[in-house]
């Protein structure tokens, strides 16, 4: 028999090894999971949403099988997520309530960016304020960020829809190209028409998303892919990383978006110079964490008042607030970059 040292420096060797095993085993299973999840998601041509080419090639990933497709068609993506074929898909926080609404799961898990003078209404010459469109022409896609923008823009001064006159086009490039040839008093598009038609003299800019800063794009994720607890938050820790190269190295950053979504490099940097790609602090802000109410929350309410009032076909809104619209749970704490504030600057 061994001397009583020895028995105890024994047992202390098996536990230290049968704890060695467990920790070991733990990783390893956690390494399968990570390493056999294919995760697939549709996203359209915006340097927002490319931001996984930069945690893809960076590495930022670790093991995820990350797919990246893009389907700018955005009843084309809706079906692929609706069948499985997505894991995660592309949206706007104010679309999204029509998407839930209209029966199509998931949920809000992160925030990507947040258009910030990439959108806005711009008036032919003699236009000088928001005040002055009552009774106007306006034209802008029904059901689209550009429909609540206007609303929010029009409420500020006291108007609704119903004190303008509807020209219903089908993106806000249409509705670019309606202000130039003249069918239009004004319209509600994005860059770089903004800027084309106000320096062509075609117009003025009346207001853009700097001001009402209430267009925000998300990830939303499937059940299936939530589930997976491991993988949801290594994703979302990669693309926040990969957010922070992106903001630390401008010139790369936007060559491999180039790369990714098939774009000139000048291209994908007027995308970013028109948006504020959110970080963990600002995902802290939108999403919320234990202390703070999500600034999401009055998006949603906004954007749910809004679709009510004007009436959107076919579509049934969610009450809000519900507690699987969005959720916080897969980002990191401990980023250094997770804070509270507003956001601003790019």
């Amino acid at each position: 028999m061994l001397p009583r040292p020895a028995r105890i420096f024994s047992i202390i060797l098996l536990v230290a090894a049968l704890v060695g095993v467990n920790v070991w085993g733990c990783q390893a299973k956690k390494a399968r999971i990570l390493q056999t999840r294919n995760i697939k998601v549709g996203i359209a041509t915006w340097a927002g949403f490319g931001i996984g080419f930069i945690a893809k090639e960076q590495g930022y990933f670790r093991g995820l099988n990350v797919d990246l497709k893009i389907l700018d068609d955005t009843n084309a993506r809706q079906n692929a997520f609706r069948s499985g074929e997505l894991d995660v898909r592309v949206s706007s926080a104010d679309v999204f309530l029509q998407e839930r609404g209209s029966g199509l799961s998931g949920t809000i898990f992160l925030v990507t960016d947040a258009s910030f003078g990439g959108d806005g209404i711009i008036a032919r010459r003699g236009i000088d304020s928001l005040s002055q469109l009552r009774g106007k022409r306006i034209a802008f896609a029904r059901a689209t960020p550009s429909h609540f923008l206007l609303a929010i823009a029009l409420a500020a001064h006291g108007l609704k829809l119903r004190d303008i006159k509807l020209a219903l086009v089908e993106d806000p490039t249409t509705a670019a190209q309606a202000l130039r040839s003249g069918r239009v008093d004004a319209a509600v598009t994005w860059e770089p028409f903004l800027t084309q038609l106000a320096s062509e003299h075609k117009g003025k800019i009346l207001c853009t998303s700097r001001d009402f800063p209430v267009i925000v794009d998300v990830l939303v994720g499937s059940s299936k892919f939530l589930a997976n607890t491991a993988a949801a938050e290594v994703f979302c820790a990669g693309w926040l990383k990969a957010v922070d190269f992106a903001k630390a190295n401008p010139d790369s950053a936007a060559a491999i978006l180039s790369r990714g979504l098939k774009v000139p490099v000048a291209d994908v940097s007027g995308m970013l110079s028109s948006l504020q790609l959110a970080d963990a602090g600002r995902n802290a802000y939108y999403l919320g964490d234990a202390t703070t109410e999500p600034a999401i929350t009055r998006i949603l309410h906004s954007a749910s008042a809004v679709w009510a009032q004007d009436s959107i076909p076919t579509v049934t809104f969610v009450p809000l607030p519900s507690v699987d619209l969005f959720t916080n749970r897969y980002l990191r704490s401990d980023h250094p970059a997770a804070s509270t504030s507003a956001p601003t600057g790019r």
